[in-house]
Order: structure tokens, then sequence, then C-alpha cells
């Protein structure tokens, strides 16, 4: 419950900063936007491989 909660004020902070950082004009032609899509894919990722791997480790059945 702890790591979901740290995760989401990382997640609000990025997101905000970021968007803070497009509107200010540091990003330039949608930069922010694409290195936010990047983090973003990269998280999804590593969530659903380590579902995927704990789901494969929980069915095998050791004999």
């Amino acid at each position: 419950m702890a790591d979901e909660a740290l995760f989401l004020l990382l997640h609000n902070e990025m997101v905000a900063g970021l968007y803070r950082a497009a509107e200010q004009g540091e990003g330039e032609n949608g930069r922010c936007t694409t290195k936010l899509e990047s983090m973003g894919f990269r998280v999804g990722q590593g969530l659903i491989e380590r579902w995927v791997c704990s789901s494969v480790i929980g069915t095998i059945s050791l004999s």
C-alpha cells in the first residue's frame, strides 16, 4: 500500500513538472510529451513483466 502511494506522488509530480516545462516553452516540439509517454511505456512494461512472472511462478508446482 505504501509503495502505491509513493508511486502516485512521484507520478503526479513528474506529470506536473513536465506540464509546467511545456507551458513555459522549455520543451521543444512536444519533447516533454514524448518523454512522459516513454516513461509511462517503460513503467507499464515493467509492471506487466512483474505480474506475468509472479503469475507463472504461482502456477508452477514443484514435484
